[in-house]
């Protein structure tokens, strides 16, 4: 039984939105701005991350919560393509026998 594409494109949009709102909640995204209240800090755009060791929120940049919420579900969606494409570029033979062995003609499937 092969996975259709459409299906397993709504298993990775359901699996990364999962991921999203996980890290985002993690992460404090609401708490995310230029400065926060009581701080000194220039670093630019940062969100409050968990509460650390000493109890206070850890300071986490933008670009390492961006790229730890959206990097993974976008890497999977890269790999998942590259490979679909890979699969698709087998040779006309191999295409062929595996028609014949699911018993149709490789020019009518």
């Amino acid at each position: 039984m092969t996975l259709g594409t459409g299906f397993l494109l709504k298993i990775w949009a359901a699996l990364s939105f999962c991921w999203a709102v996980g890290w985002s909640w993690y992460y404090h995204l609401d708490s995310c701005r230029a400065l926060h209240d009581g701080e000194n800090t220039t670093i630019g755009w940062h969100c409050d991350g968990p509460v650390g060791a000493s109890g206070e929120h850890t300071i986490v940049p933008l670009i390492v919560m961006v790229a730890v919420i959206v990097g993974l579900p976008l890497a999977v969606l890269v790999a998942g393509i590259a490979l679909r494409l890979l699969a698709s570029l087998r040779s006309p033979e191999a295409a062929a026998r595996d028609a014949a062995a699911r018993g149709k003609s490789a020019s009518n499937p």
